[in-house]
């Protein structure tokens, strides 16, 4: 079965890396946002393991990125979870402003 797809979109938000357990193994998410539909635009988070982590550490929300991720799923008791791991991605367009950068008037400005 097939279970690779691309993903194309604007980054939301990127969530912290987590250390989960005493082997190292880490993730983090990545969260695309579609709002075409305004009034429920969907979020849809891929996930970045192990040394993937680093490598997003340079998107920023409204960041268009292009995700190639595999499907995955597992069961828990009675319950179905599907998770989409990143295997590859690429920035197509950077967000020109960033809300952590500050705003600063020009230095010939007299106020």
């Amino acid at each position: 079965m097939e279970n690779t797809a691309i993903i194309s979109g604007l980054v939301h938000v990127v969530t912290p890396t987590e250390h989960i357990g005493d082997r190292g193994f880490k993730k983090r998410q990545v969260v695309l946002v579609d709002d075409r539909n305004e009034t429920y635009p969907k979020h849809i988070p891929i996930t970045f393991i192990r040394g993937m982590c680093e490598d997003v550490d340079d998107v920023s929300p409204g960041d268009e990125v292009k995700i190639k991720y595999e499907l995955g799923g597992r069961q828990w008791q009675d319950r179905y979870f599907l998770d989409a791991t990143a295997t590859g991605f690429r920035i197509l367009a950077r967000n020109e402003f960033h809300e952590d950068e500050k705003l600063s008037p020009p230095a010939d400005v007299p106020f």
